[in-house]
């Protein structure tokens, strides 16, 4: 007994150190941001907006209620923060950071329990090695300079804020499936907090649509082999997968006809068409996000993105290609539940802004910033197999290199933060 409560301290210290080091370092990096004064779309939709002129009128369960398809929760926290201090800026970064912070401190928890309830080789996985990997993703996570845009961009506090929901309901859903035989009393409840952290995530932007599927892809991959719900599934694989080829085929074929269907609202239609937007993805996906995520050093608000229109352009056959190798390499790691899930993470959370639902904007940073934990978790994976070569400096080695990513990543974000004091 004595010794389970000395474990029990050694973990929550652990915990605890890791969640400060991650809340100051967070501070830290972005602290020279906190006075930067509104930017581009932020002076439209916040400064010379008409309706924040009243900020408490935003500010009720109607207004919510009535404009929820219209992100009404995001706007209603722009009303809240002009309510507290008028159009000072430095409030707005503060509730930005302060989601950043909190974003990152959830991540930690939801890896920790996704590594031990995804891995088949838990054996060789003790706790000090799930909670570093965690640790190592969600600092990634904090420091990266992608995420500058939707930190300091106020207006695309959507991205964060939507995250913070969303990470919070799957960790609910996780601590869910912990559960050895939940009472329909606990079921209730679960499921009550699941939905409406979802309904709160709804109405800020629309990304959460995605969780769901994230659910039950996370579910089915830790079921063991003989799980009835699994044997049901495999049973019937045909049928559901006859469902989703039809349902595609219909969605595509009403995306296709249908160019006003499932647009943003500044009507992207109208700049580029909705079959140009599509051709055009996957080089972002490639050329851009996933660049930007392993180097950093191209960023901008505005990306120059070349508008792709026809389907032999080698900008889309390439591109097209490597992400159909991706996808069949996910497939071939499927037995390694961990990278099988979190590829599926960044293709399915990053899904609805790059492929079927199309925006003014071809390519936008913020775009990544909760997908991009699934490049992560990869990344840390990666540099923890490496390092585990180095035999007795293998922990020695992690840590080094954990350090030379922060420290690589949190200059690249110190500079970009500087960047964002001008539009210039």
């Amino acid at each position: 007994m004595r010794s389970s409560k000395i474990i029990f301290s050694q973990i929550f210290i652990g915990h605890l150190g890791y969640c400060l080091i991650i809340s100051l370092l967070g501070v830290f990096l972005f602290a020279n941001h906190l006075d930067n004064p509104f930017q581009f779309d932020s002076v439209g939709y916040i400064v010379n907006n008409p309706n924040l002129q009243n900020p408490s009128a935003l500010l009720t369960l109607n207004f919510w209620l009535n404009e929820f398809f219209s992100r009404a929760l995001l706007r209603m926290s722009l009303a809240l923060n002009t309510h507290l201090d008028g159009f000072n800026p430095f409030g707005y970064h503060l509730f930005n950071l302060g989601l950043h912070i909190l974003n990152a401190l959830l991540l930690y928890f939801v890896l920790g329990k996704a590594f031990r309830y995804l891995s088949r080789n838990l054996e060789t996985w003790e706790n000090q090695k799930i909670s570093f990997v965690s640790f190592f993703v969600a600092v990634i996570f904090l420091s990266h300079p992608i995420q500058t845009e939707s930190v300091i961009y106020i207006i695309s506090r959507s991205e964060v804020m939507a995250s913070s929901f969303y990470l919070s309901a799957f960790l609910i859903f996780q601590y869910f499936l912990e559960q050895r035989s939940p009472s329909l009393k606990q079921i209730f409840i679960y499921f009550t907090a699941l939905f409406l952290l979802a309904l709160l995530g709804f109405s800020v932007k629309q990304i959460v649509a995605t969780l769901p599927a994230m659910m039950v892809l996370y579910y089915f991959l830790g079921c063991p082999d003989n799980s009835p719900a699994l044997l049901f599934v495999q049973k019937w694989k045909y049928v559901f997968a006859g469902f989703v080829l039809v349902g595609s085929s219909l969605l595509l074929y009403k995306l296709l006809n249908n160019e006003s269907f499932l647009i943003g609202p500044t009507q992207a239609d109208e700049l580029v068409g909705r079959a140009n937007y599509m051709l055009s993805q996957p080089s972002v996906i490639v050329f851009y996000y996933l660049k930007n995520l392993f180097l950093p050093l191209s960023l901008n608000i505005d990306p120059d993105i070349e508008v792709i229109t026809s389907l032999t352009s080698w900008k889309f056959l390439i591109p097209s290609f490597s992400i159909i190798l991706g996808l069949l390499s996910a497939f071939k790691f499927i037995q390694n539940r961990i990278i099988f899930f979190f590829l599926c993470w960044f293709i399915i959370i990053l899904s609805p802004s790059s492929s079927i639902v199309t925006l003014h904007d071809l390519a936008a940073e913020h775009r990544v910033y909760l997908a991009s934990t699934g490049i992560f978790v990869l990344l840390a994976l990666g540099v923890v197999s490496i390092t585990e070569q180095c035999g007795k400096n293998r922990v020695f080695a992690s840590r080094l290199a954990l350090f030379l990513f922060v420290f690589i990543f949190g200059f690249l974000t110190t500079q970009r933060n500087i960047i964002w004091q001008s539009e210039l």
